[in-house]
């Protein structure tokens, strides 16, 4: 199994740009220039406020380090591309809000953003 993380930056700081905290579904079609990403977390858009253009990150490594040296892991990459994608539609599913001994942490959702792949940035 391998392990995948994402994360989205914007050119500009006002912009807001999802977390995700777990994966639950991820699609890319890199032919065809469109994806999803389905994730607990959260993305603080109105549905009014899209299309929104972001920055996505994606990187994919082996689940097990091919070496360990100081504490510290290195592992394998099998992805490691950054995007400027547009996302144009947020579906929300269900409250998925964690507490800590009766402290509402920060409020998260099952969610999921499809967007358009406007190009490569490396």
């Amino acid at each position: 199994m391998n392990k995948i993380e994402i994360n989205f930056t914007s050119k500009n700081i006002s912009d807001r740009t999802p977390y995700v905290r777990n994966i639950i579904e991820f699609f890319i079609d890199i032919q065809n220039n469109y994806g999803y990403l389905e994730y607990d977390g959260y993305f603080y858009v109105d549905d009014e406020d899209l299309p929104i253009n972001l920055n996505m990150f994606i990187s994919q490594t082996e689940e097990t380090p091919y070496k360990i040296e100081n504490n510290i892991s290195f592992y394998n990459k099998i992805i490691d591309k950054y995007y400027l994608i547009e996302v144009y539609k947020k579906e929300k599913y269900e409250s998925t809000n964690k507490y800590s001994e009766s402290i509402y942490l920060f409020p998260t959702n099952r969610e999921k953003i499809y967007f358009k792949i406007e190009g490569n940035i490396y």
